[in-house]
């Protein structure tokens, strides 16, 4: 008697990616609680004002600094904090 393989994936082959699914998605939740803990806590640079100043840069941004603290970066000509990147523009940004 021939024995007609299957080239479809077992039960448990189908269950183990859905795990793992699951924990990925926990853990993006956690990152997504920790980045929102980050941008609650006040500026990097005076550590007095909300972080609000968005440092723009090519196709990324950072929001680590106040707006008068990330203006004033870009004003003297210094490099992004966090990415060394130099700096081509600074949006105020509202959380709501």
């Amino acid at each position: 008697k021939d024995r007609v393989s299957s080239s479809l994936p077992t039960q448990r082959a189908v269950q183990e990616p859905q795990m793992h699914f699951g924990e990925h998605k926990k853990e993006e939740e956690v990152e997504c609680q920790e980045n929102i803990k980050n941008v609650l806590t006040p500026c990097l640079l005076c550590q007095k004002r909300p972080r609000d100043g968005n440092i723009l840069h090519g196709r990324s941004a950072h929001l680590v600094a106040c707006f008068k603290c990330a203006k004033m970066l870009k004003k003297r000509r210094l490099p992004c904090p966090v990415c060394n990147k130099q700096i081509q523009m600074v949006i105020k940004t509202f959380v709501g």
